[in-house]
């Protein structure tokens, strides 16, 4: 079956544009971006990312930028759900010397949705930008170099099911060096400038794909959609057939006559696809070829491999790649699709390897792993694959693993396989931000927590991760080495029926010399009676004690953080948040409760070097820091900084305040003063924890539901 579409996934309310916004890059208006009617104006932009390439691959369609060398690949994704719409894009390029291919940029986030992507000058720049086809009907238009929208316009398509963009194209129709803007919902069929002009449509001529090519003797061109064939110099339909071309289209002249054909895929019902080629100029059908299933995407291309064109049709749920003949529909041979709905397929050679590659999405039905792949078509090859790895992430932390003498970035995925296993631990370069080494699935249930931390005392970090197995409580701690790999070292042999770990730190609590692992638990599993805080000997693995004194009503204990020592104090106090909002502060030595605070605390950070020792954000927008004298702890200060709930806040070294809310970050010098800068919107929880990474360029990063972003500190930030 399809995939279902939630209505929630793409009726949200966020870009209201009632005119046209069109401004290019030195606009008095704004020089990077579109107006603040349509944006916040001072939301910045981060300046290196890594993300998730996310679920519903190629739903909104793969795209190559071909005027790069080697092409760029350009996809959209989802993060947080195995269904919906994309809601951010990703560009990708290859690298030569890793063999991978590289997060060149990672866009903010659109709550809107991407209904479909697509790539042309559709204004006259001297370079293509990227269009967007948004699930509230409207375009953008994103430059290419400095990837800020350009132009923004509301068209006469809608919102889903009934009304949205179901494909996109950008081409030049009447051949005066400026692309025009071309767009189906199921019903019609608009051709629009990039102003926002709408130069003509068609009542009835919709679909699901458009194709352009030469197609007759006249010397216009022809557009195809689902069951059209439109005149674009006469602005006219042409060719009505009773039986549609496809759901699916390609224009391409295989038979080299000087027009092309068109082919297309169609079938009235499941099981009964066709693959059929139409000459256009003489309204016949060349050849047909039954291909069962519910067809697929169709491409044609010239190869380096091999002389002349070759049709290749991917299925649209289960089956092969079929490689076919154009001259006569025969199926030649086929390629393992490694996967289920091909949602879309491009042909290139993406590598700059000379050969031609595949690159199609598969997975996006929901039912496995979401995958981009990239195929050597001559031996069919598989030369790339993506780890499919979900958010909302948690993290980052930053730390030396390896113990080189430079600092490794750490991010933990809630799950992956689309929620179908586990969370993965990603280490990534700490300069460059890319992938260093991403693990295997760590459990089963969504991950909450994990820490950087030196258990040993070596002078590297561990990774310590919060999880479950069997329906257990488990911390699973994980040395990284120098030849990226994992290695589990530690877990915690006593472990609780029914719990699954959300919280953990390791410190020294109780001053005996050696570490103790907190654990918060959870009784979101149907055996587990009671939520708790665990704490377990490092050296034994066994369960040294537990605090079980939380809220009767709370299911989970969000956080747990270590507070700074107090010099002179044998052991630690730590922080526990549950569920519920409200924070307790336990003794480690003493095993006793120091100070509750209630309320719908959203946040906990301990902070270093003061003032203060512990932050606090709430769900109505306030900071609160906790302070200790002697042996009590009270607030010393409130600070709204938001109307709504804050999903972090950390005292960074500087003195300064980074805050999550809202799917943002903001930079605070003083919370009682307007912050420093805001980020661009990167989906939710987006500023949960946040730290700084010194160096000759030094940054704050974050995360979200779907990346990492790195901002700068001082210098010149990039506003969008």
């Amino acid at each position: 079956m399809f995939r279902p579409r939630p209505f929630c996934q793409v009726a949200v309310v966020v870009i209201a544009v009632s005119s046209a916004v069109f401004l290019f890059a030195g606009d008095a208006a704004g020089k990077s971006g579109i107006s603040a009617s349509a944006s916040n104006p001072r939301s910045m932009t981060a300046t290196r990312a890594y993300a998730t390439l996310g679920t519903s691959l190629g739903t909104s369609g793969i795209v190559l930028w071909h005027r790069s060398s080697p092409p760029h690949l350009f996809v959209g994704g989802v993060s947080t759900a195995p269904f919906g719409v994309p809601q951010y894009w990703i560009e990708l390029g290859h690298d030569t010397t890793s063999n991978d291919y590289r997060q060149i940029y990672v866009s903010p986030f659109y709550p809107m949705g991407i209904e479909k992507m697509a790539i042309g000058e559709a204004i006259k720049t001297g370079i293509d930008q990227l269009v967007l086809g948004l699930s509230d009907g409207s375009v953008q238009v994103i430059d290419l170099v400095s990837k800020q929208p350009i132009a923004q316009f509301q068209t006469a398509a809608g919102f889903w099911p009934d009304d949205n963009i179901r494909a996109l194209r950008v081409v030049d129709l009447d051949g005066d060096g400026v692309s025009e803007i071309l767009l189906t919902t199921a019903a019609d069929f608009y051709v629009y400038r990039a102003d926002g002009v709408l130069l003509w449509s068609i009542a009835g001529a919709g679909g699901y794909d458009i194709a352009v090519g030469q197609m007759d003797d006249d010397p216009g061109l022809e557009v195809a959609t689902f069951g059209k064939i439109i005149d674009a110099a006469t602005r006219s339909i042409q060719w009505s057939p009773s039986t549609p071309f496809g759901y699916w289209l390609q224009a391409f002249d295989i038979d080299g006559d000087g027009r092309d054909e068109l082919i297309g895929s169609y079938g009235a019902q499941w099981g009964a696809f066709r693959l059929a080629a139409f000459d256009v100029n003489a309204r016949t059908v060349r050849w047909q070829t039954p291909v069962g299933g519910a067809g697929g995407v169709v491409r044609v291309a010239s190869l380096q491999d091999r002389t002349g064109a070759v049709v290749i049709a991917g299925q649209n749920f289960n089956g092969p790649i079929l490689v076919c003949d154009p001259q006569d529909g025969v199926i030649e041979r086929t390629i393992d699709a490694r996967g289920t709905y091909i949602a879309d397929l491009v042909v290139g050679d993406v590598d700059g390897d000379g050969h031609t590659e595949l690159v199609w999405a598969t997975g996006a039905d929901g039912g496995a792993a979401d995958n981009l792949r990239v195929v050597d078509f001559q031996t069919g090859t598989e030369k790339w694959i993506n780890i499919d790895f979900d958010g909302p992430f948690i993290g980052p932390e930053v730390g030396d693993l390896d113990g080189d003498g430079t600092d490794e970035v750490v991010i933990l995925s809630s799950h992956s396989d689309s929620g179908y296993a586990g969370g993965r631990l990603v280490v990534l370069d700490g300069a460059a931000l890319t992938p260093r080494a991403v693990s295997e699935p760590i459990g089963f249930f969504p991950l909450q927590d994990f820490r950087l931390r030196d258990v040993d005392g070596d002078g590297r970090m561990e990774i310590v991760v919060g999880s479950e197995a069997n329906l257990q409580g488990v911390v699973e701690i994980y040395r990284f080495d120098a030849d990226n790999t994992f290695h589990r070292i530690w877990e915690n042999l006593d472990r609780p029926e029914g719990v699954h770990f959300q919280s953990v730190d390791v410190a020294d609590i109780d001053g005996d010399g050696s570490p103790e692992v907190i654990a918060g638990g959870s009784r979101d599993i149907s055996s587990s009676t009671e939520v708790a805080v665990y704490v377990y000997d490092y050296t034994t693995g066994r369960e040294k004690w537990k605090f079980n004194g939380f809220n009767i009503n709370s299911f989970w204990v969000r956080s747990v953080a270590v507070l700074p020592p107090v010099p002179g104090e044998r052991g630690r106090d730590f922080a526990a948040r549950e569920e519920n909002g409200d924070v307790y502060i336990l003794n480690g030595r003493r095993r006793t409760v120091r100070a509750v605070f209630r309320g719908a605390f959203s946040s906990l950070e301990p902070i270093i070097g003061g003032p203060g020792v512990l932050l606090l954000g709430d769900s109505s927008g306030m900071v609160w820091t906790i302070d200790r004298h002697q042996s009590e702890y009270s607030v010393v200060s409130q600070q709204r900084v938001a109307s709504s709930r804050l999903d972090g806040a950390v005292r960074l070294s500087d003195g300064r305040t980074a805050v999550g809310f809202g799917g943002r970050l903001s930079l605070f010098a003083k919370l009682s003063e307007p912050s420093i800068w805001t980020s661009a919107l990167y989906g939710e929880v987006f500023g949960r924890r946040t730290v700084l990474l010194r160096g000759r360029r030094s940054v704050l990063m974050t995360t979200g539901s779907y990346s990492l972003g790195a901002f700068p500190v001082n210098g010149q930030p990039q506003f969008k």
